[in-house]
């Protein structure tokens, strides 16, 4: 699932901007999370990782401008792909200033939005394919996203990935990993671990999570319903087959 974010103080545009990405999703047949925003402070504050985001420039108090240079500090936003959509066409010249991945002025008819998203998809790899960059001893790695199983934190305080072929120590944060990942694919269900839906086989005991690989994951009490709802929601979503984890079992105490 590509995950899109809408940034405009103007209600109307941004719904016309949504409608559009939504219809190009549904002509596509590809699954597309749109959250939009009313103000830059807003989407600054999202801990969700986007695919495309889509800037209105003459925002205030900031302006589309000044919230993509915001967004450049952060790694997780340095390589995101930034639209602008203004009434002024004026703004390009600033918008390229921060790598802007495309212009589009107001009123904007549908196919020039689809336009853009068609060069989206053409420039991003399959979501099959893509990765996430990890920390490690060595230096930084790429990890393929659909390789991922789970996240786990020990005790003393080191975070193993579990992949389909292998599992190693990474030194960056949960939170800061969960960051980086689809939200309609991955979860937290406990403040130790992240899960790929890919990769659960049952939850049972309320509270017990089993993976494909046999390991046994805690779901946290209070966010059992939201990971039953949005476990549901993925095995609809899919119907592909899931390979198994080649990890150790280890029962979680």
């Amino acid at each position: 699932m590509f995950t899109f974010a809408v940034c405009d103080d103007q209600r109307e545009d941004a719904e016309n901007l949504r409608c559009c990405i939504s219809l190009f999703a549904q002509t596509q047949e590809i699954p597309v999370q749109t959250d939009v925003f009313s103000d830059s402070a807003a989407l600054l504050n999202a801990s969700q990782h986007y695919d495309l985001i889509f800037l209105d420039v003459e925002m205030s108090p900031m302006s589309g401008i000044e919230t993509a240079k915001e967004l450049r500090k952060r790694e997780a936003f340095l390589k995101v792909p930034i639209v602008y959509v203004t009434s002024y066409p004026d703004y390009w010249r600033h918008a390229y200033q921060v790598h802007a991945f495309d212009f589009i002025e107001k009123p904007f008819p549908e196919t020039r939005v689809f336009q853009t998203l068609r060069d989206f998809l053409r420039l991003v790899p399959p979501q099959d394919a893509r990765t996430i960059p990890l920390q490690v001893e060595a230096g930084e790695i790429q990890q393929r996203v659909d390789e991922i199983c789970y996240f786990l934190c020990t005790e003393k305080r080191r975070v193993i990935v579990h992949t389909t072929s292998a599992q190693y120590v990474v030194r960056d944060s949960l939170n800061s990993i969960y960051a980086q990942l689809d939200p309609a694919q991955f979860d937290m269900p406990h403040r130790c671990c992240i899960v790929n839906f890919r990769y659960v086989q049952n939850i049972v005991n309320y509270y017990d999570i089993i993976m494909t690989d046999g390991e046994f994951l805690p779901l946290a009490q209070k966010k059992r319903t939201q990971f039953r709802r949005k476990l549901s929601d993925y095995m609809q979503s899919q119907n592909n087959s899931i390979p198994p984890c080649s990890a150790v079992r280890r029962s979680f105490p």
